[in-house]
This record gives C-alpha cells, structure tokens and sequence, in this order.
C-alpha cells in the first residue's frame, strides 16, 4: 500500500496541473460529494486521489481501500467528472467474489434487482432521478445482473445515455454503475419530427440494408443485411445521422486508428520412430509445399512491392485452413539495426499462390502519388497477379489517405456482392505497392438468385421485427432528435425465403420466456421455476412434470446447469455438440449414448456426481455405506454414486426408505436433484 501512495504521489508531482489552494478545496468538495451518495465501508480506511483533465474537463479518481494486512479485501473506486456528474463506481468485496462453478441460483430475484438498480442510479446523479422512470431490463449472467437504465426526457429515449448497473444475485450489492450521460446537453422538444411511417421510407431512401451473399460453410446463400449504411435517422430531415459529422453538433471530431498485426511462429522439427497413417499422410502433404525460403523469393519476385533488400527471413509457419489449404507464414526483417523494417507475407503452400503481404517500419522513400497514377499502378499488378479473378471483381473503389491511395476491389457473384472477398492494395507515395490482401473462399456453390425477395419486402420484413423509434441524440451541450432501429437478435433476412438467420445462417428463434402452465402446486414446482430463472429449461409452455425424463434431456440439463455448456443451433440443442462435450468430460462413455432412451434414478445420480467431478471418489469399492431400504438392489457400479448423492443431502428416500434405483426418473424429479445440488 506504501508503494502505491509512494507512486500515485510521484505522478501527482510530475504532472504539469500546479494542485493549489482552490484545486484542494475542489478535491475536498469532490470528496464530500461522493461520500454522501456512495457508501464507503469503514474497513477502507486507505485512500488514494487524483485530478485528471482531459480535452480541458476536469474529473476526479478517487478510492478507498482496506489495508494490506485484512482479513477481508474490500475497496471502493470512484470517478467524479467536474459538474458533479457520478461517472463510475466499482465495489470489490472478497466474499462476494468467490468462484462459483456452473449456474447459481439467484438468491435476489430479476424484480428485487431492478428496483435495487435504479434506487442506486437515483442516489449516485440525483440530477437524473426523474429520468429513469420506467424501461430498466436486467440480464441474469452467471450469479451476476446486469440492469440497464435508459435515459429517458419527457418520455424519449436519450439513444446514447444509460445508466448500466451490476448487482450480484447473491447478496443484492452493487458492484458496479457506469454512466454514459451527457448533462451538459440541451433538450428542445421533438417538432417538426417526422412520423414512423416516414421515417421508414427514408431508411429506405438511404439504403440501410443490402442484397449480399453470406458463406455458410460450403454454401453461399443470398440475404438481406440490415445496417451497411448509418442505422440513424435525422428525425426532421430524414437523412443519414452522423454524430462525428462536423456539421451534427458543430464539432468537428476526426479519429483515425491503425492497426498493425505481425504474425510470426517457429519451426518445429523432429523425426518419431512409429508414424501413424495419419502422421505419415501429413508429412507426404507437407513434403509438397514450398520452403519458407521459396516463400521468401516468391515475395521478392514481385516487382511492385516495395521489400527492402535486406530483408531477411526471421520466422514462418504452417497452417491447414478448413478448405484442405496449407497457407504458409512468414515474415521478414531488415538487417539495418538503425532503420529497422518488417515484412510479412501469407502464401498457398502448394501453388506459391501470394494471398497477403505487407511491410512497414523503414522510413518511406520521398515521393508523392495521386489517385490515376496509383489506378494505374494497380491495373498492372492486376493484369500480372489476378486475371483469373477479374471476372468476378466489382470496379475498384479507391481512397486518397494522407500518403497513400488505397484500393479495393469487391468479388461478385452474379452481380451480387460477396461479403469479405475481394482484393486490397496500398499505394505508397513512391509507387509501390505496401500492402495487398486476397480473400476469396475456395469451392462454394452460390445461390441462384432467382425468386429473391425484393428490397421493399425486406424491408418490411425489418420493420415488422422492429419499427424505427423516435430518440434524442446527445453531445456537445446539444441534442438531436432522430429515428433509431431496435436491437437486433438476428443478423440477417433470407433474401429467398424472408425468414431471419442467425449470424451462422441458421433460423433465427427468439428466446422466449418460460411460462408453464402445467407446474403450480406440483412437489418441483420450486425446483422448476428456479431451473427456469436461470435458463435451464424443458420447454416453454409446459414442463410435463411427471413424464420420464430422457437421457438426452438430463445430460442438457446437467450440461446446462454444472458445466455451463448448452450449445444451441437455430433455437435447437445440438445433441452431437451436447454429447461430444458430456463425453469429453467424463458424464458418460461413448457406447452409453443413448439419447432417447428413459433414465433411470441410479444412472441420473451418476451423471449429475460427474459433472461434479466425483466419479474417481465414487467408484472405489468397499469404502461407502448406503443406508436406502433398498440399496442391495442398487447397481454396485453405481453404489458409490448414491451413497455420496444421499450424503449431501441430493437424494431422499420414499415413505418406506426406498431409493427405487431402476425406477425411470420423471422431469420433476431431475429438476428437484439439480436444484438441490444447486442449492
């Protein structure tokens, strides 16, 4: 703790803000600010204080903690932006952060978690209280909610304000609030705003959605993409809104980001005594595939990139694409200590085929290039590198950077475009080419385009799913008033058959709430309603307690429940996925599927103790005792299972004292065992 006063005070002296007599009255107002709406517990008794100014605001960093030497952790960190706007709040308390394996039932209900939420937002920005009047929605996530509280002015949603609130199911605490509000903007009411109806034909007009092919594995198949275009609407204009625009709030916000990623792997070599067939299959494979060194020529072969001389190579590697394709690595470096330079390169392995390259760090050389020298520079790599792809190349579009031109090309498919193919070049300003990448995905059958809906029928589509809502956007002291689409669940709409996808190109299911009409006053009534607040559910409408319960539908629960794995295709359990995963971690053998087949209550024990991982304690033999009326009849491969799951209290006996192991578990009965381990 001394080290770290020690370095927070070396950084408060080094900074070039001068702390006077009028910022230490700031600090402390600042303080009483935030310990009159934040609670600080009287263990933290360690603090540490900081000012920050950013773009000329002033905000304050503030945190208390315990001490090094307590027996429980604890610490509060606040930021306090100057206008007493309460930015964040994190809690830390170490019992609360206890791992809890697979799902935890709520001991705070979803409703409990709301109120708690949006009373705390009300105590942390009071400015705000009578803004967060109603559309709080919280998530359940592990033992986790998170709420989030839209910020709403004379009953219109602020789109980009909202108070996000987490607090743990266990104990109803607050762990974390952020908010993202603007309080320095102005609101001037709605007129003049188009209606709904309008504001659909001008997302129209602008062309929100696009007619594309999506890769599904091997398929390519023609949809509708919501959202290519801005998705905001200047509510009186009916144009595209761009917040960042010089002319939205009278500012004029430029950012630009780069990313560079140098990707590089090391050689492995070695020879085994015994080679498998597959083993020996991959090294006849790999015994056709250029060398790195071959890799490198290629690369150096081609006269417009610029490759320094001395480049040389420094790492590669080999990887096997889905497609059966070896792709080969490489990079390279410059052997110029003092100017130094990077290459990499990505290739075909067996056809020398150069899908990506790129080179940075030397200093360019002098020189400049406009737009129709760089065309014409990468019209003739084209014709020497990708005549076999011209065909299905869109026109090239192409962009004039500070000291680049870059250039892109878009692969089509009966004149539709495909998403993520194509080609990309940079031109640098001394001609040469500094960075290329072909994407084109190899032996795809492409969709006829054939019968495809039209974009007016998409369009309803879209807006059936969610019709625009009329918003306030907020920034620089202002406010505009737009349309905004809903959030979306889905991805994409089937442009033949107008049915919504997932982002895989399976149907999309929206998740529906439990509500079961078949479970009040049955004896796992609890037990099913408490497996349901968590998402671990038979069905929607009912749960049909009292039928017997199929492999398959116990090892989802267990999956869903213990191992917090419930892998679902197009709203469906994937059963192959489901069982590879219960395999792979011992809830049962290989030759044990049997998916449709009833479960018996011995075996269900078993799987459930599993998942929990005490199968190497239940099967040693001789060490457990079972004191059922009837455990002479429980399997002995299973004796031990039982004995530990009556211990912990997981499975009782009937009136008689009897286990019934071979009896067929119901559904009530598999929950009521989940929800007691879980309990």
């Amino acid at each position: 703790m001394k080290k770290l006063a020690l370095l927070l005070a070396v950084l408060l002296l080094c900074t070039v803000i001068p702390v006077m007599a009028d910022s230490t009255e700031e600090m402390a107002a600042a303080i009483a600010i935030v310990k009159s709406r934040v609670d600080i517990p009287a263990e933290c008794t360690e603090f540490l204080g900081r000012q920050d100014v950013y773009d000329g605001k002033k905000s304050w960093n503030f945190s208390w903690e315990t001490t090094e030497d307590a027996e429980k952790r604890m610490y509060v960190s606040v930021t306090l932006r100057s206008g007493d706007l309460l930015e964040s709040v994190n809690v830390y308390v170490q019992e609360d952060a206890a791992y809890r394996p697979g799902k935890t039932l709520p001991v705070i209900s979803q409703e409990q978690a709301l109120q708690t939420a949006t009373a705390y937002a009300a105590k942390m920005n009071p400015a705000f209280a009578d803004q967060y009047a109603a559309e709080a929605v919280a998530n359940l996530s592990g033992d986790r909610y998170s709420v989030r509280i839209p910020r709403m002015v004379g009953g219109i949603p602020v789109y980009n304000n909202s108070a996000n609130i987490w607090v743990c199911s266990q104990t109803g605490r607050v762990e974390r609030y952020d908010v993202n509000h603007d309080d320095t903007a102005v609101f001037s009411g709605t007129e003049g705003a188009m209606n709904i109806e309008a504001s659909q034909s001008a997302y129209i007009q602008n062309g929100y959605m696009r007619l594309e092919y999506r890769i599904f594995e091997k398929e390519a198949r023609l949809v509708y993409v919501p959202g290519q275009t801005e998705s905001l609407l200047d509510a009186v204009t009916g144009q595209a809104f761009n917040p960042f625009a010089d002319e939205a709030f009278g500012r004029n916000d430029k950012n630009a980001a780069a990313e560079e990623t140098l990707m590089s792997g090391d050689a492995a070599s070695g020879a085994s005594a015994t080679l498998t067939p597959q083993e020996r299959k991959v090294i006849e494979e790999m015994a056709g595939l250029l060398s790195y060194e071959q890799a490198v020529e290629k690369l150096k072969s081609v006269p417009y990139f610029r490759i320094p001389a001395d480049a040389v190579l420094q790492a590669g590697n080999t990887y096997k694409t889905e497609e059966e394709r070896y792709i080969l690595r490489i990079s390279l470096s410059g052997k110029d200590e003092d100017n130094y330079s990077y290459t990499y390169g990505e290739l075909d392995g067996q056809t020398g085929e150069i899908l990506q390259f790129y080179t940075g760090g030397r200093e360019e050389e002098q020189g400049t290039v406009n737009e129709e020298a760089a065309k014409e520079i990468y019209d003739a790599f084209a014709t020497d590198y990708l005549a076999s792809y011209a065909g299905a190349l869109a026109e090239k579009k192409t962009e004039v950077g500070e000291k680049s031109v870059y250039i892109t090309a878009e692969r089509t498919e009966n004149g539709i475009p495909v998403n993520g193919d194509g080609v990309s070049v940079t031109v640098s300003p001394d001609g040469k080419i500094t960075s290329y990448y072909l994407n084109w995905k190899q032996n795809v059958s492409f969709q006829s385009p054939g019968g495809i809906l039209s974009a007016e029928a998409a369009y309803g589509i879209l807006f059936a799913n969610g019709a625009p809502r009329l918003s306030y956007y907020a920034g620089n002291a202002r406010s505009a008033v737009i349309y905004a689409l809903a959030d979306r669940g889905y991805a994409f709409i089937d442009a033949v058959k107008g049915t919504l996808l997932n982002y895989n190109g399976t149907p999309y299911v929206k998740k529906m709430a439990a509500a079961y009409t078949d479970v009040a006053g049955h004896y796992a009534e609890e037990a099913i309603l408490a497996l349901a607040s968590i998402d671990a559910r038979l069905g929607d409408a009912t749960f049909q307690p009292d039928k017997v319960i199929t492999q398959a539908e116990f090892v989802g629960l267990v999956s869903s429940c213990i191992m917090d794995y419930y892998p679902i295709t197009g709203g469906v359990l994937d059963e192959a996925r489901l069982y590879s995963y219960a395999v792979n971690r011992g809830v049962l053998a290989a030759d044990e599927e049997a998916p449709d087949a009833p479960l018996t209550r011995e075996l269900a024990v078993s799987y459930l103790l599993r998942a929990m991982d005490y199968g190497r304690f239940a099967e040693i033999e001789g060490i457990f005792r079972c004191d059922f009326a009837d455990a002479d009849a429980i399997n002995s491969e299973l004796y031990g299972y039982v004995a530990i799951a009556k211990g912990l209290g997981l499975v009782k006996g009937d009136g008689d004292g009897n286990f019934a192991p071979a009896r067929q578990m119901t559904r009530g009965e598999a929950a009521v065992l989940i929800y007691n381990y879980l309990k």
